[in-house]
């Protein structure tokens, strides 16, 4: 009988970027066979925090780090193909490693717009589809320049903050998930950078991609569903239920998870999340 020690792997391999050589890291939760499921984390979901996703996450499951958005230019203007090519190079990378010609795809936060645009060019890599928390469906809610989206998104991170969920009290992971954060942060090579990425990610619309996607996966009897933490105050539930229904698009299921605020995936509680969401995506 494998221990949690063994079924823990981690994994690194390079992510070619012009002329950067970028180092990427992995890790796997595997028993006795191949895994069918592979997470994209959020941005700054580095260091320990994939290792302690995956230990929590159900067998079958690979984690991969957050996007490493201080490698693209500090101006945030390459900042979409940066995600979208990592995302690219990494699915097909671990679909290779284990022999896989599809698997099924959890994206959470800032995972999701490169996922939306590689799942739309690469759509038979799919088998089911789930987004947690989405950036790129609230868009206009925070506001049409990069000083209204900062405030908006400053604000709304100060609310968090002052959730007990968030606190060390609650979960001392909370300390490493903070110091990940500014550490993310303080890799920028200017400064100012971090708040352009931010302000540019926050201006995202992804509501026609994800319409279009989400109708090519049912066409293929695929699923396509967005997890929702109910006391999430970067990404209400209710602002993004109601994008979806403005945009009237068709073939999405909603899931609110109780009590679940905008956390990594790395604290406690983070297990039960894991566990339905992988069983709801694998259907």
């Amino acid at each position: 009988m494998l221990s949690m020690k063994d079924k823990i792997q981690r994994y690194t391999n390079i992510f070619n970027y012009g002329h950067k050589k970028i180092y990427y890291h992995y890790w796997s939760h595997i028993d006795s066979s191949t895994p069918d499921t592979i997470i994209f984390l959020g941005t700054f979901q580095i260091g320990k925090i994939p290792k302690w996703v995956a230990e929590a996450a159900p067998p079958g499951v690979v984690v991969v780090q957050g996007l490493p958005h201080w490698e693209s230019h500090p101006s945030a203007r390459d900042l979409k193909d940066f995600s979208i090519i990592y995302t690219e190079t990494v699915l097909k990378n671990i679909l290779s490693m284990y022999n896989l010609s599809s698997a099924n795809i959890i994206a959470h936060s800032q995972a999701v717009p490169g996922i939306i645009a590689v799942g739309l060019k690469n759509l038979d890599c799919i088998n089911n589809l789930s987004l947690m928390a989405p950036l790129g469906f609230t868009s206009s809610i925070f506001g049409n320049s990069m000083k209204e989206r900062i405030a908006t998104l400053r604000l709304r991170s100060f609310y968090t903050l002052f959730q007990f969920t968030q606190s060390p009290f609650y979960d001392i992971r909370n300390t490493y998930v903070t110091l990940m954060l500014l550490k993310a942060l303080l890799s920028e090579k200017e400064i100012g950078a971090s708040n352009k990425k931010y302000a540019m990610g926050l201006s995202y619309n992804l509501l026609e991609e994800v319409s279009e996607l989400a109708n090519k996966l049912w066409n293929k009897g695929k699923t396509l569903t967005i997890f929702l933490g109910e006391k999430d105050k970067i990404f209400p539930p209710k602002e993004v239920i109601e994008s979806l229904r403005a945009a009237k698009i068709n073939h999405i299921k909603t899931v609110i998870i109780p009590k679940l605020s905008h956390s990594s995936l790395a604290i406690r509680g983070g297990s039960e999340v894991l566990k339905q969401m992988v069983s709801l995506t694998r259907g």
